[in-house]
């Protein structure tokens, strides 16, 4: 039977601090992204946001459904040459969800077009 030796490395707890938060501060909104919206009158709100750090670029649309019903929402995702990306999100009343897409190339600016409907039971 072997037995191993284990040492334990000491890391002082600004360094722990650091490490840990390091891939938060490297990233930041570097692109506008722009929001082309059709609510059909619901009571839905939407924040846009934006991250980049080297080689990614994600664009994100944040949902909150204020309405009393339960609504679909759909986007589309257009950044320059890439192909167009659709999204799409089921929310409950006072649900909230996210939409994101994530970019190939270096972005510039991004749009998205968000349409969300009251859905219809059939």
């Amino acid at each position: 039977m072997k037995i191993m030796n284990i040492t334990l490395l000491r890391i002082s707890k600004t360094t722990l601090t650091s490490l840990l938060l390091w891939p938060m501060i490297s990233w930041s909104a570097g692109f506008p992204l722009e929001v082309e919206s059709d609510l059909h009158g619901l009571d839905i709100e939407v924040i846009p946001s934006t991250s980049t750090s080297p080689n990614i670029s994600i664009g994100t649309l944040r949902i909150r459904n204020r309405a009393d019903v339960p609504v679909n929402c759909q986007g589309v995702f257009t950044s320059g040459p890439e192909t167009s990306r659709r999204r799409s999100v089921k929310l409950q009343p006072g649900e909230e969800g996210s939409l994101s897409f994530r970019a190939r190339r270096t972005v510039v600016r991004m749009r998205s077009q968000l349409e969300c409907t009251a859905e219809t039971n059939n």
